[in-house]
Parts: structure tokens; C-alpha cells; sequence
């Protein structure tokens, strides 16, 4: 999930967005189905090739899994909500548009809501993981104009299950200056 700037040709300001995507999940031993991400977004840009920013995510997905081979299928849900904060660099590459790139750190709570084999209810697990991403932001010529980001970020979530669960959202964000 997750962040597009203030107007990359302006001066110094604030910004705040909302976004949505998909979001991808990837572990080895189960098959995460592809889930809704949303996102709000608040940042300062102090010039027009740097900004920091943090954002809020929520996560949902379906998830099948074999059990290691064994044909015994658990169908469960699942969500995450995460917390980041980014540095993010930016290469204009014109009047209205640019590069972006940011590294961050990101905090998950991940959450297994159910489970069709599962005896316990709920489970829960925090982790914290470098965020790293990329992407093409759109802009106006003037400051506090409405911005469009598409993005792609990475980071890792911890969910106390072996192995490590992969997030990858790839995202639109609309963003206001403030």
C-alpha cells in the first residue's frame, strides 16, 4: 500500500491522500488470493526531489492451503494492518510527471480471522520490516492541486508461521496539498 507526493515543481508543503489497490501475498506453503488494500497518507515534501511521509493500510485476503502436500485444503481469512514511514526521492521528468522511489519502515498487525480446520478463534502477530518501492507520479503545475501516484511497494510480514509472508501492493493514490 502506498503513497503519492505533493506537487513535485512546488515549494515546501504538506499533503495528505487515500488510495486503493491489490495487494499479493506470497508464502511458500500457502496460495494467498489476491486482496483489496486501502490506504490514507499524510506527508511533507520540502522540495520538489524529497519527501517524507507515513501512511495507514488494511489488508484483507482468502488463503488456501495443502498443508505441505498432504491434499488436507484449509480455506481461511486473513488481514493485515499496517503503519509505514518513507523517504521518498523523486525525479521530475517533466511539467507533470516524474519517477518516485522510497525506503521506509513498515509495522504489520496480521491477523488469521478464520480458519475451516482450525480449532482456536483469532490469531495475531506483529512485525516490523524494511518497505521499499517505486513508481510514476502525475501532477499539476500549481501547488495544493490534486496528485495521482501508481505504485508498487514491498515489505515483509512476520505472521509467526514459517516462512515469512511477502506483501506486495500496487496501488493509485489521489493526493490533496494541504
Amino acid at each position: 500500500m502506498l503513497a503519492i507526493s505533493a506537487d513535485t515543481s512546488a515549494s515546501e508543503s504538506f499533503y495528505g491522500g487515500i488510495g486503493l489497490g491489490g495487494t499479493f501475498a506470497t508464502r511458500s506453503t500457502d496460495t494467498y488470493l489476491p486482496g483489496n488494500s486501502y490506504v490514507g497518507v499524510l506527508g511533507f515534501q520540502p522540495n520538489k526531489h524529497i519527501a517524507l511521509e507515513t501512511n495507514v493500510a488494511y489488508t484483507d485476503w482468502k488463503i488456501y492451503s495443502d498443508n505441505n502436500g498432504s491434499r488436507n485444503i484449509q480455506i481461511s481469512k486473513a488481514s493485515l494492518l499496517s503503519t509505514s514511514l518513507s523517504a521518498i526521492g523523486y525525479i521530475p521528468s517533466g511539467e507533470s510527471w516524474g519517477m518516485f522511489g522510497k525506503v521506509g519502515v513498515a509495522n504489520g498487525l496480521y491477523t488469521l480471522i478464520s480458519c475451516s480446520t482450525c480449532t482456536s478463534g483469532e490469531s495475531y502477530a506483529t512485525s516490523n520490516s524494511l518497505i521499499w518501492g517505486g513508481g510514476i507520479s502525475f501532477h499539476t503545475a500549481e501547488t495544493n492541486q490534486p496528485i495521482i501516484r501508481l505504485g508498487f511497494e514491498r515489505y515483509g510480514v512476520d505472521t509467526q508461521l514459517s516462512p515469512k509472508l511477502s506483501v506486495d501492493h500496487v496501488y493509485i493514490l489521489l493526493s490533496l496539498g494541504i
